[in-house]
């Protein structure tokens, strides 16, 4: 067995980690010692990439050529780093990273002066992107894993989330755990501050609270309360739960129903409201309201993105306008969803597609919907398919659950 004896000194050094979240450092300034299979790192002092310095000291045991096993202590000034990748922080305090090089553990506590999380919120992916990441963390292969956490993080404010939906600061007492393939957070995080946007409308974040319960998962568990006014409602929204499927609860004042909210929140309307506007503008009043304010496009905005850009179905027609109800024997305001299918659909190109819905609840059953399919064969021909989720009552021994289906057939004949 070799054994080494001496002492040494690095001047002037940098040091990189390939595949490492560690910032690289330069002017490495260290005095080392060498005893046995140890090299023990006397002092050790250097500046790391994006600001910070570092203050080192402890061993290094090694086995022929390579590390056997850690025992370091580092010191942090205004470090900065990216764990997990997608926040920057910046923290001072003490790390070590101690035990078998196979899988050392990186513990300490760092004081965070400053953790930034500034990427886009896209609301239509954040929930399967969050179910899809804790499917991916399920059938990980944990034999690439090579250093566990184990850090506690302290920060008294300058937690901030500043993006297109999100501007917040808050607080927190948490711990760093699992691996760097699997990073975990346990603790939770107080608002100190804040506000969000949502469908265009400003809500204040009065009450926030996120607890952190995952060793391998950053998964948080929320506990909000947010307030905006539209119109001369003011409305409060609780949302609670697991991030990847909370549970949201509406109120307002005065109180409407939930249904009301949404479409308030949604529209900038209610049921009530639009009944009366039906009522007293009738069918035609409806439409060149839709077409004169623009309403039409504010309702395809709040359409899936996966929908709008869909290149098998382009939507042409989103407007509102009547519905006759069968429970209310009257006509009633509706909203309308017309789209072109696109060649290469399975054969049925040069076919339509229009949905259409209640948007007053007349009777408390519930809206009524409207479904038409109609497909041109040539110049000549015409198939169209209808389903009513109403029976109209022509038929009552045939009255069922299901709704009414029909079709009808066009032929043109030129003399």
């Amino acid at each position: 067995h070799a054994a080494m004896s001496g002492r040494g000194f690095i001047s002037k050094g940098a040091l990189a980690l390939e595949g490492s979240s560690f910032p690289a450092i330069d002017d490495l300034e260290a005095e080392l010692s060498f005893r046995g299979p140890n090299v023990v790192i006397e002092r050790a002092s250097a500046h790391a990439d994006g600001g910070g310095k570092l203050v080192a000291q402890g061993a290094v045991t090694l086995e022929g050529g390579s590390v056997r096993a850690y025992d370091v202590e580092l010191r942090t000034q205004r470090l900065r780093l990216k764990v997990p990748k997608w926040i920057e922080t910046q923290s001072s305090g003490r790390l070590t990273l101690r035990g078998d090089a196979a899988l050392p553990t990186l513990g300490g506590e760092l004081r965070i002066h400053s953790a930034r999380y500034s990427e886009d919120i896209n609301w239509e992916r954040l929930l399967p992107d969050l179910r899809r990441r804790t499917s991916a963390l399920d059938s990980l292969d944990t034999d690439d894993e090579d250093v566990r956490f184990d850090v506690h993080l302290i920060a008294d404010s300058g937690i901030v989330v500043e993006n297109n939906v999100l501007d917040l600061e808050a607080k927190g007492d948490l711990f760093l755990t699992g691996t760097e393939e699997r990073p975990g957070l346990k603790g939770g995080v107080q608002l100190i501050r804040g506000n969000a946007t949502f469908r265009g409308n400003r809500y204040r974040i009065g009450r926030g609270a996120v607890d952190f319960v995952d060793t391998y998962r950053i998964m948080p568990v929320l506990d909000v309360e947010a307030e905006t006014r539209v119109h001369d409602y003011d409305v409060t929204a609780h949302l609670s739960g697991a991030a990847q499927a909370p549970t949201i609860q509406l109120s307002s004042t005065p109180e409407l129903s939930e249904i009301d909210i949404v479409s308030l929140l949604t529209f900038g309307f209610t049921q009530y409201e639009v009944r009366d506007a039906g009522g007293s503008a009738g069918v035609a009043g409806l439409e060149v309201v839709s077409a004169y304010t623009g309403l039409d496009k504010e309702l395809k905005r709040v359409l899936p993105e996966a929908v709008r850009r869909s290149n098998v179905l382009a939507l042409d027609e989103l407007k509102l306008t009547s519905q006759f109800s069968m429970r209310a024997g009257a006509s009633v305001p509706a909203v309308a969803l017309g789209m072109e299918v696109n060649p290469g659909l399975l054969g049925l190109d040069g076919s339509r597609l229009r949905l259409q819905s209640t948007l007053v609840d007349a009777t408390g059953a519930g809206t009524e919907q409207k479904v038409e399919w109609e497909k041109r064969f040539d110049n000549d021909v015409r198939l169209r398919l209808m389903w009513n989720s109403e029976d109209d009552g022509s038929c009552p021994s045939c009255a069922n659950q299901w709704g009414d289906l029909g079709g009808d057939i066009w032929y043109r004949w030129e003399f």
